[in-house]
């Protein structure tokens, strides 16, 4: 946009938007480069200068409207296996008529043309950043720059590694059964000695004790052993003439 004052001279020029009467620049000409949302508005321009008259009328009122956004998406989304199809999308939702433009790596060539962009097979060429405009006859006559999509790849696994991660994870799972077998077989490979939930107490082994003889009575010559405690209560009668060797 350009501002002038045809009579006298030593004008500084500024620049309006709106009603705001804080100047958004200065100088004869203004220039937005890539016009955005934020940019829309009215502007106009008016000139200062030491001397009398000391400031010039308003200027008519310049009208500016942001360019249409172009969105793309992608499917699936980067990374993408090697030999895979990307499909690129690209929409503007307002106006008509539009043609689509594909760039790549900021690169002002265009790569290809229409709103949906197929890559079928991809591979290490496809690789790169993607963009997208429109294009038209009226106005406006283009759109913004969509934001950029990256295509990468990745690898799929080998045959060999898809086995060797088979094989160790069935390894692990026999492992571990055979361990729960065991523990099922013997509950000494998997309890502790307090794991029973019982207390801790010597076990006695009773020597000698007649039948008839009831424990602490007279005469009772039973001799009381301590036994070692593994995962359950074990008693054992031994007479004392077996002890001895006897009948």
């Amino acid at each position: 946009m350009t501002c002038v004052i045809e009579s006298l001279s030593g004008w500084t020029y500024k620049w309006y938007k709106g009603s705001s009467r804080v100047p958004v620049s200065e100088g004869n000409t203004f220039t937005i480069t890539s016009a955005a949302e934020s940019d829309e508005g009215r502007y106009w321009c008016q000139g200062e200068r030491t001397g009398r008259p000391t400031t010039s009328q308003s200027s008519n009122e310049v009208t500016i409207q942001a360019l249409p956004s172009a969105t793309l998406t992608a499917e699936p989304q980067s990374p993408v296996f090697h030999g895979e199809t990307v499909t690129m999308k690209c929409v503007i939702e307002v106006y008509s008529n539009w043609t689509y433009k594909w760039y790549k790596d900021n690169n002002k060539n265009v790569v290809f043309e229409g709103n949906i962009f197929k890559i079928t097979e991809a591979s290490e060429s496809d690789e790169g950043l993607y963009w997208c405009q429109g294009k038209r006859t009226q106005k406006p006559r283009s759109s913004q720059l969509s934001d950029p999509v990256h295509v990468g790849l990745k690898e799929r696994a080998s045959p060999t590694q898809l086995v060797v991660g088979i094989a160790l994870g069935a390894g692990l799972c026999f492992v571990v059964m055979v361990v729960l077998y065991r523990c099922t077989q013997s509950k000494a490979l998997c309890l502790k000695p307090s794991d029973s939930g019982q207390p801790v107490q010597s076990i006695y082994q009773n020597v000698g004790r007649a039948p008839d003889q009831p424990y602490g009575s007279e005469g009772d010559q039973s001799v009381y052993v301590p036994l070692q405690r593994v995962t359950e209560d074990v008693y054992e009668e031994i007479n004392a003439s077996d002890r001895n060797g006897e009948e």
